[in-house]
């Protein structure tokens, strides 16, 4: 089941309760920063084809480029959709975010490549023969149905970049594996939007002198979200009736090291991805 297997390699929930995805991860501004740096610097790097010829008389080799090769031409257009560019710059992020990039290589019928497509990583399944030859299971994304064949799909027409790998096969994803300090980096975050959310105040206490049935409480806790709580209600008048007293509750050491942890949690996905911070334009120590 491809969809049991990419949820136990590429996903999962972690420690902080924040469910991790490759998508998700990418709602993460140092991952997203991250993944776009190495696919994109990867992406502008250039592919070409060359001849290399043997000169018998001197006893050298000469090499030349091989203008209007299949091959280059590949590489430059691949497919009716992408271009050079877009075909590296996506292996390289798959290969970056799920431990794989992988790209199906489309021949005509005297085996000559006519296309390279490329397939997210979680669409793919890796099988090996008795024999030890390899093929590959793809899941035809909605692009692709009807163009991918169906059935196992051998090594010579699957062209696959693999990261860090725990059985030389397949790779594994640092998302995944690394799916707390992940977890943690989007965790902050959506404290950061929540504290912010209520105009950066931690919030206060109502008191009562009475006693409130659960009903009223109800009231009251909807009445005042309402009306005072939200970046667009700050600082407005509050009234109180009734001996009602507010008290306002003072920021919290989390929240006084808010901005410290989130400082850390950029260096700690740089260290994940092997990119320098100041490449996630981290600057604190740059010179």
């Amino acid at each position: 089941d491809l969809g049991w297997w990419s949820w136990r390699t590429y996903g999962g929930r972690s420690a902080a309760g924040v469910a991790i995805s490759s998508t998700s991860a990418l709602g993460a501004s140092p991952v997203f920063a991250a993944v776009k740096v190495l696919s994109e610097d990867v992406a502008k790097l250039p592919l070409k084809v060359y001849r290399r010829s043997f000169d018998v008389a001197s006893g050298r080799s000469t090499r030349e480029l091989a203008a209007g090769h299949p091959a280059q031409l590949l590489l430059t257009m691949p497919n009716k959709i992408h271009d050079g560019f877009q075909l590296k710059d996506f292996i390289q992020s798959q290969a970056v975010l799920n431990g794989n990039g992988v790209a199906w290589i489309q021949r005509r019928g005297d085996a000559r490549p006519i296309a390279i497509h490329p397939v997210p990583a979680s669409y793919v399944g890796m099988h090996q023969a008795p024999d030890g030859s390899v093929f590959y299971e793809i899941s035809a994304p909605a692009h692709l149905t009807g163009v991918i064949p169906h059935g196992m799909i051998p090594k010579r027409d699957v062209l696959h970049v693999m990261g860090i790998s725990e059985d030389g096969y397949w790779g594994i994803s640092p998302i995944a594996r690394l799916r707390n300090a992940v977890g943690l980096t989007l965790a902050m975050e959506q404290h950061g939007s929540e504290l912010f959310a209520n105009g950066a105040d931690p919030g206060g206490v109502l008191k009562q002198p009475a006693k409130l049935s659960e009903e009223a409480a109800q009231r009251l806790r909807q009445a005042w979200s309402e009306r005072y709580e939200g970046a667009g209600n700050r600082h407005k008048t509050v009234l109180l009736e009734e001996g009602m007293e507010y008290s306002k509750l003072g920021m919290s050491s989390v929240d006084a090291q808010f901005l410290e942890g989130r400082r850390f949690q950029i260096e700690d996905v740089a260290r994940i991805f092997r990119v320098p911070p100041q490449k996630l334009m981290h600057l604190d120590r740059a010179t």
